[in-house]
């Protein structure tokens, strides 16, 4: 079975710095925990890319309370990931 690589856009690692800064502001290791839980999560997207529901263009993974938006680009065998978002958040503005 081949793998598929995660490639982080530039949204993606944004959405993820303001999420920790975001965490770091109220707990010392929610962020950590965080990365770890999300981590086992989108790992499975190398082996099942098509894993998740399909959100308008793009599919999305639920990890806890925040939402992972990606595509699938199978001539790279790749996972890109253009947003992580929290579930409260104005999704439609970011996509």
């Amino acid at each position: 079975m081949t793998q598929y690589r995660l490639m982080y856009l530039d949204t993606a690692l944004e959405d993820m710095s303001d999420i920790k800064a975001y965490l770091d502001l109220n707990s010392e290791t929610a962020w950590s925990k965080l990365v770890i839980y999300m981590k086992k999560q989108m790992d499975n997207l190398k082996k099942f890319p098509y894993m998740g529901e399909r959100y308008k263009k793009y599919r999305r993974l639920v990890c806890g309370d925040y939402l992972v938006f990606f595509k699938v680009n199978d001539d790279k065998k790749t996972v890109e990931v253009y947003h992580v978002l929290h579930c409260s958040r104005n999704i439609k503005k970011y996509l």
